[in-house]
């Protein structure tokens, strides 16, 4: 389950590319940050990648965990297996506050919050275990497509923005 993090990330970054590119650029032109800034930025990249590499570890101890190797000893398998999908739920959650913390996105806390109420729910009510990932994930996509709706009307395109071929060129 570590694994499927950097999947995800390779995966997504073609797509946030190309939303600077379509989205973000146009309306707010080519940005150069300062030293202090790209030193800033360089902390939060380390951190981040801290924070993936605690959680493909966490997901190896759970792993581990669950399939009961390594000599763990039965009870706390029958517990990891009966509480496998709380505990990716608040893995999941972790990351998603942390990244929060990082960017500065107090959303990101609301988002981690719905993520456990949802596994919990699904843990005391016993409903089925998509329900676990379908309603925050609908949640958080409507959330998502809110904050960009108010971006898009906030920030029309630049009438004197560089075109998108200059602005990608730019930043290559």
């Amino acid at each position: 389950m570590g694994g499927m993090v950097a999947i995800l990330a390779a995966v997504g970054m073609p797509f946030w590319i190309a939303a600077k590119k379509l989205i973000t650029i146009p309306r707010l032109g080519v940005v150069e940050y300062s030293p202090e800034r790209k030193a800033q930025e360089k902390d939060k990249i380390t951190m981040l990648t801290m924070l993936l590499t605690m959680t493909a570890l966490g997901g190896g101890v759970v792993f581990m965990g669950v399939s009961g190797a390594g000599g763990i000893p039965p009870g706390i398998v029958t517990a990891f297996r009966a509480n496998a999908l709380l505990s990716f739920g608040f893995t999941l959650a972790i990351v998603v506050a942390a990244v929060g913390r990082v960017t500065g996105l107090k959303r990101m806390y609301g988002y981690a919050g719905l993520i456990v109420g949802s596994f919990l729910l699904q843990k005391v009510v016993d409903i089925h275990p998509r329900v676990s990932f379908l309603v925050p994930g609908v949640l958080i996509l409507a959330s998502g497509l809110l904050v960009l709706s108010r971006f898009l009307q906030e920030n029309p395109i630049l009438a004197d923005a560089l075109s998108v071929e200059e602005a990608v060129d730019a930043t290559e």
